[in-house]
């Protein structure tokens, strides 16, 4: 009798066992439900995210992504939080912020999102009022920016006119 039972529950264990190896050798796609219980591996989020996995790992190194879990076989694993914040950290350096500002601005954002307080304008958290600053600082930047390439805009338009009534052609960065 005690062997029966141990034979069933050896071959349950051999069904699970080759059902698991399937699914990592890819013979079973995989599911929303299976990354779910076993996470994105780097390569995934990486693909997800739009960029390569130096990346990922640069961003855990730098104290960006928060270090994801591992998995029994030592992967690891991430979830749907690790790729909002890769999304994140993306979005800011495409609107120029620096991974030093990024970082304080995820900070603030996940402070924000946590609290259970709603910011007033007349009742500004300490954490909000340095979210304010970090963005006027950079629209300042941006406004700066601005000015310069409009300078540049106006030069080179010169010098398109100035090449279309055939004069003579002088660098606009030689102009003062």
């Amino acid at each position: 009798m005690i062997k029966l039972g141990c034979a069933n529950l050896a071959s349950k264990h051999a069904g699970a066992k080759a059902t698991l190896r399937a699914h990592v050798r890819g013979v079973i796609a995989p599911t929303a439900r299976s990354r779910y219980l076993f996470g994105m591996r780097i390569g995934e989020i990486a693909k997800q995210a739009g960029l390569n996995i130096q990346s990922v790992r640069f961003y855990e190194r730098k104290g960006l992504l928060p270090m994801p879990p591992r998995s029994p076989s030592g992967y690891r694993s991430y979830d749907e939080r690790h790729l909002e914040t890769i999304r994140f950290i993306k979005r800011g350096q495409g609107l120029g912020f620096s991974l030093h500002e990024i970082r304080h601005l995820l900070e603030l954002h996940q402070s924000l999102a946590t609290s259970p307080l709603v910011v007033s304008r007349k009742k500004s958290s300490r954490e909000s009022e340095r979210l304010v600053l970090l963005a006027r600082e950079r629209l300042a930047t941006i406004e700066q920016k601005i000015k310069i390439l409009e300078a540049m805009q106006k030069q080179l338009s010169g010098f398109l006119r100035e090449y279309r009534s055939a004069r003579k052609l002088v660098c606009p960065a030689a102009k003062k």
